[in-house]
């Protein structure tokens, strides 16, 4: 009996002081979750959908493939006087859907790390004078600190405005290491399925000038640590490529759009080379001209790019978009001035777009140009340069990326606050399992106790009697 007593003593402690497994929360039909309380069961059955969810969700590229950073406010020991601004001038005025701020994510920082000194509280509005002086409110999150949004876009929408002037308001800087700054990455303009601020001038009351990193003018210079709106998705090939013929004629590639409309801009996106090492922008011309023609033979044209007389800077995994003012066209060209070194008279794009309004008209559409010289005994079809894939993934509507930022940094925070509650109602589950088991356990010891003792009575009386 005294064996028998110590066993069931012994598997009561472990049942009772034994900690709830980690995991779980990680699935509704754990028979734990059933037993364990209500709450429980319904803090688990929505982070199991949480999670669901968020497998269903596009993959979404994070990478720093640029050496520019953004803009960065002066670093200052003392708050501001007065509140700081940057301005973005559209040139006209204009319908506007949004406004999305892209943080800063610094190169020397993982994409895990929040946004490097996003601002704590800010206004955005539109106007249609420099000096705002009748100016529409688009948002205001002075109220409270604004939660730091590390690699995600802040998007804003109000429906019925128009603008010539957008103006972001830095009401409160952010504390970095006891100094005041504040840094944005982007500024996008959506109207439809473009950002219309891209390559708009910019002003500021501050700034930060480095050459190669910080300026103002990098807040509408389409390049984020975000990359182009793509949903991550590889093909076989990263990418066309197109070398100078034995002539000496210049590589080019042409897109048949089927007839002549209106062009408002082009797209024209790199290549990120991923077979043996990833490598971001990877030929890309250093020197290079877009031209629009209505004639087959391009006898009379208009050249759009600014490429040629400067060198382009590796553009990373960000697209370069050249604007085209409506320009009417039949034909596209992307021709090579000079290669980077090493190329060859070379050079590779990924994808070509061609938006006339809200529609890619490029999508699908005759290409032809001059034959890759290294890749000759497999020549890549010419329809990648239009199939709506870049080398990392498929193209997405900008509205619709932006949508499914959103959606997956919501879905992180609910994951965040449900793994918390899950966590709180065990520690109370233990507590009370614990609690319990001592009774239990203070219970057992003492019936065992009198049980031994009563047991023992008769048997010392006996005794002492003979």
């Amino acid at each position: 009996m005294p064996r028998a007593f110590s066993a069931l003593l012994a598997l009561v402690l472990i049942v009772v002081f034994q900690p709830l497994p980690a995991t779980r929360a990680q699935d509704p039909n754990d028979p734990w979750a059933v037993r364990f309380s209500q709450k429980y069961r319904e803090a688990v059955s929505e982070l199991f959908q949480v999670r669901q969810e968020q497998q269903n969700l596009p993959a979404l590229l994070r990478a720093q493939t640029v050496p520019r950073l953004g803009y960065l406010h002066p670093r200052l020991n003392t708050p501001p006087t007065a509140p700081s601004w940057v301005q973005i001038d559209l040139g006209i005025s204009t319908p506007i859907d949004a406004v999305t701020l892209i943080p800063t994510q610094a190169d020397w920082a993982s994409s895990e790390e929040p946004a490097y000194a996003f601002p704590r509280q800010f206004r955005v509005e539109t106007a249609e004078n420099p000096d705002f002086k009748d100016s529409t409110l688009l948002a205001a999150l002075e109220t409270a600190d604004f939660p730091n949004p590390g690699i995600t876009p802040v998007t804003l929408r109000k429906e019925a405005i128009q603008g010539r002037f957008v103006r972001i308001t830095f009401t409160q800087l952010a504390d970095d290491k006891g100094q005041f700054v504040c840094s944005l990455g982007e500024v996008m303009v959506i109207r439809g399925n473009r950002n219309i601020a891209l390559g708009c001038s910019v002003t500021g009351s501050a700034t930060t000038e480095l050459p190669g990193r910080w300026s103002l003018s990098f807040l509408t210079d389409g390049q984020s640590a975000l990359g182009p709106p793509i949903e991550q998705n590889l093909l076989p090939y990263d990418g066309l490529y197109s070398s100078s013929a034995a002539d000496g004629s210049p590589a080019f590639v042409e897109i048949d759009l089927g007839k002549s409309i209106p062009v408002q801009e082009v797209r024209i996106h790199p290549i990120h080379a991923r077979i043996g090492s990833h490598i971001a922008g990877w030929a890309f011309p250093k020197r290079f001209k877009v031209t629009l023609s209505n004639e087959e033979d391009f006898s009379e044209s208009k050249e759009i790019s600014s490429f040629i007389s400067s060198p382009m800077p590796n553009p990373g995994d960000n697209p370069v978009i050249l604007p085209a003012g409506d320009q009417p066209a039949h034909y596209i060209r992307v021709s090579l001035v000079e290669a980077f070194e090493g190329m060859n008279n070379r050079f590779g794009l990924s994808e070509v777009e061609v938006f006339s309004g809200d529609r890619n008209l490029a999508l699908g559409a005759r290409v032809k140009g001059l034959p890759d010289g290294i890749h000759t005994t497999h020549q890549r079809p010419l329809s990648l340069l239009v199939d709506g894939f870049t080398s990392s993934g498929k193209l997405m509507d900008l509205p619709k990326w932006l949508a499914a930022w959103e959606r997956h940094r919501l879905l992180e925070d609910k994951q965040v606050e449900l793994t918390a509650r899950c966590a709180e109602i065990e520690r109370d589950i233990q507590t009370r399992f614990t609690r319990w088991g001592v009774i239990f356990i203070t219970a057992l010891i003492g019936g065992g106790a009198y049980f031994f003792t009563s047991k023992r009575g008769p048997l010392s009386a006996s005794s002492n009697h003979s």
